[in-house]
């Protein structure tokens, strides 16, 4: 099963998105300045216009914002959605011919694509709650497990005749978990996984992940 990876960043900057095209005829040129910032885990994107009227027509925010969230939703370091930042539009520049709302969605996508590559981005990824019911016997074994697969335990508890533990452990290490505690525990252990939140991936497994989603060209370009 694939697992969802988010993107996000850690940074906050702003940049400039500019298109610029002349075909022969009538052209194409659209600028716009933003400013993107990291949000709060389980925030979202937010998108907020600080353009001020006299510069920047109302006709072209929306289409700047539509660029943008379309970025956002293919992502941009490894293909998978940018998720908990704050777009900010603070201004920008168009021409009185060759400037048109396509243009600004284009804009828009190119300048938040950048914005994202200068914040520090990073790599999020499903943490879930594991809950195991183990024989007394198989404690000090499940409990070393989970550590080799990056999580943690936060507590421990009698039930009945077994014993619960209570940890947490990233989405992509649970593969598998359910034949290796049969095994521990000769088929006598059990256990539940439940998403909790997403977090920050390893930076030497994020790049590994980057690496290979590039190669199978999963990356968007522009």
């Amino acid at each position: 099963p694939q697992v969802s990876y988010r993107e996000t960043v850690r940074g906050s900057i702003e940049t400039v998105g500019r298109y610029k095209k002349q075909t022969g005829g009538r052209g194409h040129f659209a600028e716009v300045v933003l400013r993107i910032e990291p949000l709060q885990r389980g925030d979202g994107v937010v998108f907020e216009n600080e353009a001020p009227p006299s510069d920047f027509p109302r006709d072209f925010v929306r289409p700047t914002e539509m660029g943008a969230l379309a970025a956002l939703e293919k992502g941009v370091i490894a293909g998978y959605p940018v998720t908990d930042v704050r777009v900010t539009l603070l201004g920008g520049r168009f021409h009185e011919v060759d400037s048109a709302a396509m243009d600004f969605q284009i804009a828009g996508s190119m300048g938040v694509r950048q914005a994202v590559r200068q914040a520090q981005p990073a790599l999020l990824e499903p943490v879930m709650r594991v809950d195991v019911n183990v024989p007394e016997e198989h404690l000090g074994t499940v409990v070393a497990a989970v550590g080799r697969r990056r999580g943690s335990v936060s507590a421990m508890h009698v039930r009945g005749d077994m014993r619960n533990v209570d940890g947490e452990v990233p989405l992509a290490e649970a593969r598998g978990y359910a034949t290796d505690l049969r095994s521990l525990t000769q088929g006598r252990g059990t256990f539940t996984l439940e998403f909790r939140r997403y977090d920050l991936v390893p930076e030497g497994i994020a790049e590994q992940i980057i690496r290979q989603r590039r190669a199978e060209g999963k990356v968007p370009r522009r």
